[in-house]
């Protein structure tokens, strides 16, 4: 049995793992791993086990699969057309793809990285290198790393078929607030977290003052981006076909740390967030989830589009306060926005008791950029949901109404606001728009979102309409 595994999420459905397999007992219909699952305490079916065993040569009977024997040395292979039709390839490259240390205006153009067993592209401690129109895939690992240095450019990039994440960036001086400034930019990046399913977004913002703009981000099993850190703007995205398969997770989110601020996520469109099948699910999934506390964030003039799963709205707020929801669209969620400000989060109850978490600033430099850190720990305190429109959507807003701030929002539950053709899915507004006479709404960019054509474009034109996820492997 040493050639089985068994993957799935075995206590929380936000918790992935793979362990091998010791034994199958066909009469007590039982799997003993090799090793415990300890994570969280382990094994437990109490939010629905998620799983499947994977590896098993009596199982290799559709094209396209195969079957590892390590102990020999053997592939296995059913393959997807007859053997003299069909190009095989095996990456056996176990380090980085290219690493590029402390360099300066150095440009990688045109070119393709594929198929390894570890990482593409590393840039450690670089400036204002610039890595475009490549084409980075079928990796184990994560496709690029930005790692430090200042102002590196990602552009017209595509990135796909990988084991873990899209592209990382980390960068800039949170305890100075000094900006990194690496941007992302016109990439198609896709079908990522193939062997860590969670937690491998798209793209990772860490640091200060990164940008992601104008990329088209779809085929995630669990966000397509993950935030830490100060002043990124997020912009123009267009995103699909994300968290189908994890719970408790948006599409984009930031998680604990209620010193992040100055993220600002604007005109990007969400369609088809969270599950879609029968498997389980505890609390949902959003386009947009700011959790445990993240406070201060601005979300303008987004589209959501059947963007809500679970009891999840298309933005969930998991005890925030100050976040500002103005000039957005929802059509066809189930819930607008959740959650809301709640006082005995964890995270507050720990501040308030005087356990001050690593990486948790309050200092004069952060006073003076983000104000509203000097009353975050006071009672009453509100979320802003300013002039939004909601198209065929339940709740506007769940949750304690008392702690949200609602103003000029308006909801359209079978009337037209004034959409160019609803029908079609064109929700821009008509000049006309009878909406525009009821609020001081300001149209969207929609024919801006996403990848645009431009030199240093990988590929164009490029087609991904929301499609449904892969079939989940059996439950229970």
């Amino acid at each position: 049995m040493s050639n089985v595994w068994l993957f799935g999420y075995f206590r929380y459905l936000w918790a992935d793992a793979a362990l091998p397999v010791a034994a199958i007992d066909p009469q007590r219909r039982t799997v003993t791993t090799a090793e415990p699952y300890n994570y969280g305490g382990g094994m437990s079916d109490q939010q629905g086990l998620i799983y499947y065993v994977f590896n098993l040569l009596e199982e290799l009977d559709a094209p396209g699969e195969w079957y590892l024997d390590r102990a020999r040395g053997r592939l296995y292979l059913y393959p997807p057309a007859p053997p003299d039709r069909v190009r095989l390839e095996i990456g056996l490259w176990e380090r980085p793809l290219a690493v590029l240390r402390q360099v300066a205006h150095v440009r990688l153009e045109g070119l393709t990285f594929d198929l390894a067993r570890f990482n593409g592209l590393v840039l450690e401690d670089c400036e204002e290198c610039v890595l475009a129109g490549c084409t980075v895939s079928r990796l184990a690992g994560n496709g690029i790393t930005l790692q430090g240095g200042r102002a590196n450019r990602v552009l017209g990039c595509d990135v796909h078929t990988l084991g873990r994440r899209g592209i990382e960036v980390f960068g800039g001086d949170r305890a100075t607030l000094r900006p990194g400034g690496h941007v992302v930019e016109n990439c198609h990046i896709h079908h990522i977290g193939r062997l860590d399913r969670t937690y491998t977004p798209a793209i990772h913002l860490e640091g200060v003052g990164h940008r992601a703009a104008h990329n088209l981000l779809h085929h995630a099993p669990s966000s397509v981006m993950r935030l830490e850190g100060n002043d990124h703007l997020v912009e123009f995205n267009d995103v699909h076909t994300a968290v189908f398969e994890s719970d408790d997770q948006g599409a984009m989110e930031l998680f604990g740390n209620p010193t992040y601020r100055g993220v600002v996520f604007r005109y990007n469109r969400f369609r088809d967030i969270g599950k879609r099948g029968t498997e389980p699910w505890v609390h949902g999934q959003a386009a947009l989830r700011f959790d445990d506390a993240i406070s201060g964030m601005l979300v303008y003039g987004n589209l959501f589009i059947r963007a809500a799963r679970g009891n999840f709205g298309a933005i969930q707020i998991n005890g925030g306060r100050d976040n500002l929801i103005d000039n957005n669209l929802f059509v066809d969620c189930a819930r607008g926005l959740t959650g809301g400000w709640y006082p005995d989060n964890p995270v507050w109850r720990r501040l308030r008791g005087g356990q001050v978490p690593p990486g948790f600033f309050t200092n004069d430099l952060y006073r003076a950029r983000y104000p509203d850190l000097a009353r975050m720990l006071e009672p009453g305190a509100v979320n802003h949901v300013w002039r939004n429109v909601f198209f065929r959507c339940g709740t506007l807003a769940g949750g304690n109404r008392a702690h949200w701030d609602l103003l000029d929002n308006v909801e359209y539950r079978d009337a037209d606001p004034g959409f160019v053709d609803a029908a079609r899915g064109d929700f821009r507004l008509r000049p006309d728009a009878p909406v525009l006479a009821r609020i001081p709404f300001r149209p969207l960019p929609i024919e801006s979102i996403g990848l645009y054509p431009d030199p240093y474009r990988a590929r164009w034109p490029v087609e991904s309409p929301p499609a449904p996820p892969p079939e989940p492997g059996p439950v229970r």
